[in-house]
C-alpha cells in the first residue's frame, strides 16, 4: 500500500488505476502524491459506504462508480459577497468580493489541473443549483429529495 512521488498526472492517473484502493501516503514530496493519496480515500469510502464528498474533485475521481451522484451548487457574486461579509465580518464588500474570486481561481485552477473538465460545467454534473435563488433549508431539502429519488432507481 504505497504512493509515491509521481512527476505527472498521467504518472498519477496510471498509478491510481493500477493500484485502486490499495494506496497508502509513504515518503516522497511528489506533486500529485495528495491528490493521489486523496483520490483513495474518496474511492474506499464510496467502496465500502454511501458518503458525502465535497470538493476535491470527487466527482472526477468517482466518474466510473455506478453509485456517484454529483451535484454542483453555485451562487450570484452578490449572493457570495453578503454570504462571505456575514460570516468573517468583514464590511467590505470590495475585500468579500476579493475573497470570493481568489476562491474560485484556487477551485477551478485545481479542478481544471487535475481532471479534463472544467470547473463550473454544468454539463459535468447530474444537477447544477443556483443556490442564490432559494433559502438554503430549500436548496438542501431540493437536494435530499433529488438523492433520495435517484437512489431509489439504483
Amino acid at each position: 500500500m504505497i504512493v509515491s512521488s509521481l512527476d505527472t498526472k498521467a504518472q498519477a492517473d496510471k498509478f491510481i488505476a493500477k493500484h485502486g484502493g490499495d494506496l497508502k501516503v509513504l515518503e516522497g514530496d511528489g506533486r500529485y502524491r495528495i491528490y493521489a493519496a486523496q483520490s483513495n480515500v474518496m474511492k474506499t469510502l464510496a467502496q465500502n459506504s454511501s458518503c458525502l464528498i465535497v470538493w476535491r474533485s470527487a466527482d472526477y475521481v468517482l466518474r466510473n462508480h455506478p453509485g456517484l451522484i454529483s451535484i454542483f451548487i453555485h451562487s450570484s457574486i452578490e449572493d457570495r459577497i453578503l454570504r462571505i461579509m456575514n460570516r468573517r465580518g468583514i464590511n467590505s464588500a470590495e475585500k468579500a468580493r476579493e475573497i470570493a474570486e481568489k476562491k474560485d481561481k484556487l477551485r477551478a485552477s485545481y479542478y481544471n489541473f487535475y481532471t479534463d473538465k472544467v470547473w463550473g460545467d454544468a454539463a459535468g454534473y447530474d444537477v447544477s443549483i443556483d443556490s442564490s435563488k432559494l433559502p438554503a433549508d430549500a436548496v438542501a431539502d431540493f437536494i435530499v429529495s433529488y438523492v433520495k429519488a435517484r437512489l431509489a432507481q439504483m
